[in-house]
């Protein structure tokens, strides 16, 4: 087995208790979507961001399942159900659009503020940081990787 089909298993057997996460992970693997390069001209896809995200140290109250999963589901759908009613709410309008536009970019992003220090730099140069309060109980149902956003 290659390196490539290891990281994909990888995947799929930490989601073997999520049959809807499993199922987003094989919608992307057959849509190619998960092998596809990022847009912005870094020599990166969506797996191996995926990967990087399943191994890296995660802040303090983090849970790498619920944040694969989120983005996993986000990915394949950005309009998820759960998602759906909330669109007017600028940061899911914000996350809609740059899954579509760049999915690899979205992960690379939440995963900088997913990290212990909580920031990221985007592709312009900006820094975004990790609102301190990004796990109250006032998410109104968001995904962990939308309220980390």
């Amino acid at each position: 087995m290659g390196a490539r089909a290891k990281d994909y298993q990888r995947l799929a057997d930490a989601l073997k208790a999520d049959p809807l996460a499993r199922n987003a992970l094989l919608q992307l693997l057959l849509s190619g979507k998960l092998t596809k390069f990022d847009v912005s001209g870094r020599k990166t896809d969506l797996l191996e961001q995926l990967v990087a995200v399943d191994k890296q140290v995660l802040a303090q109250g983090v849970s790498r399942a619920d944040l694969i999963r989120s983005l996993l589901i986000e990915i394949n759908d950005p309009t998820n159900p759960a998602q759906r009613e909330r669109l007017t709410c600028a940061t899911i309008a914000a996350s809609v659009v740059l899954i579509r536009a760049n999915p690899v970019e979205y992960v690379r992003l939440v995963a900088g503020l997913a990290s212990p220090s909580g920031s990221v730099k985007t592709v312009n140069g900006t820094v975004l940081r990790r609102n301190i309060d990004w796990a109250n109980e006032n998410d109104g149902g968001r995904t962990t990787s939308v309220r980390l956003l």
